[in-house]
């Protein structure tokens, strides 16, 4: 008996430090969450005390305008559909919170034409005043997230389900067109498609949804068929 009192006494010593370790680090979890406010600084002040220059923080949820649901020909007639390619893009920090991204992209083609929304009047972002653009030949499209640099680190705040726009690549869009050439893509992704090799349509959107199934179904993601077919009488 008394040879295993020591191997004994390990074990208990051992289990209750392992206790207290797991304590420590749920407290330390707990008191790494971010705060409700001032985020966007939090994180900054947590990345250079953990030695980094760049942190990729979460975003907001959002709700995209433009239903899933409806088939390819209502979403041709109700959205105006373009090709466009980005140019630049701006960053802005809306709150302690939350970052603002401005996309500026050229016209290159008008596949129907520019509608007017249902509401013209009910969107309230206007574009910065220090962001010049071309309302003839460019709009601006807002997104949720970007990069901005805060206490000398690189914070990216990005959007779930919605991949990053990329500068110089071409794009078909189902957009919203407002008087102030403020643009909203139908359901966000779900109105956006890459344009490869000058032709194949290939769907921003993971999920299955109707815009991309007619996409897919009717014109066999091909550019040059869905032209075709919004050419006819």
């Amino acid at each position: 008996m008394k040879s295993l009192f020591p191997k004994l006494l390990v074990v208990i010593v051992a289990s209750i430090i392992s206790v207290f370790v797991l304590a420590s680090t749920r407290i330390s979890s707990r008191q790494e969450n971010a705060p409700k406010g001032n985020r966007l600084k939090w994180y900054a002040d947590k990345a250079k005390r953990d030695g980094k220059q760049r942190v990729v923080v979460p975003g907001l949820m959002v709700e995209h305008l433009g239903s899933a649901a409806k088939e390819i020909d209502e979403t041709l007639s109700e959205y105006s559909v373009v090709r466009a390619k980005l140019i630049s893009r701006h960053t802005y920090q809306l709150d302690g919170d939350n970052l603002l991204t401005w996309y500026k992209f050229s016209l290159v083609e008008t596949l129907t034409e520019l509608k007017t929304p249902p509401c013209p009047n009910c969107l309230s972002l206007t574009p910065p005043l220090e962001l010049p653009f071309d309302t003839a030949k460019e709009f601006l499209i807002p997104r949720n997230g970007g990069i901005v640099a805060i206490d000398g680190v690189e914070i990216e705040q990005i959007e779930p389900d919605f991949p990053d726009f990329q500068n110089n690549q071409e794009y078909l869009l189902f957009i919203l067109l407002y008087p102030n050439r403020v643009a909203l893509t139908a359901g966000g992704p779900l109105g956006v498609f890459t344009i490869a090799n000058g032709d194949r349509l290939i769907p921003f959107s993971n999920s299955s949804d109707k815009i991309k199934e007619g996409v897919e179904s009717k014109f066999g993601n091909s550019l040059a068929r869905l032209k075709h077919h919004l050419k006819r009488p």
